[in-house]
């Protein structure tokens, strides 16, 4: 049978799955340095980490669109005495939008959050740390 919402899905999987990559590799590269990518830890948690996103972040997420979807149809139907005109299609590109950016924003922080707890697992410093990275500047007399 055909799922006429089985290309969203995708979409949100694949998308869930590319915020988590370019999360992790600014947080490796940012944190540790461009070096660390080329290790056993960068890999598992990249590769690891995209299809636990697609579970965590991008099924949320297309459960999410359809609910504001849902709720945006219903009141636009009701609301509106022509709901195929163009202030509806513009209306709902923009729920899309607003949907996608808070997408990135959580994903951003659910892989900061694993990056910490799995990466930086008995660190104290924190998530951020320069003071190692920071140059020492020495008087010459």
């Amino acid at each position: 049978m055909y799922d006429p919402y089985e290309k969203q899905k995708d979409t949100h999987g694949t998308f869930a799955a590319m915020l988590f990559v370019a999360s992790a590799l600014y947080l490796f590269i940012a944190n540790l340095g461009f070096g660390s990518l080329f290790s056993l830890k960068a890999l598992a948690f990249i590769g690891i980490g995209m299809f636990l996103a697609v579970l965590v972040i991008g099924v949320p997420a297309y459960l999410t669109q359809r609910a504001v979807a849902w709720v945006l149809v219903k009141t636009l139907l009701k609301k509106l005495s022509n709901p195929f005109s163009r202030t509806v299609a513009i209306m709902v590109n923009m729920a899309g939008v607003a949907l996608a950016a808070i997408e990135a924003v959580v994903a951003f922080m659910v892989t900061n959050l694993a990056f910490q707890w799995l990466v930086f697992a008995g660190h104290q410093e924190g998530l951020i740390s320069h003071e190692s990275r920071t140059p020492v500047y020495h008087e010459v007399m």
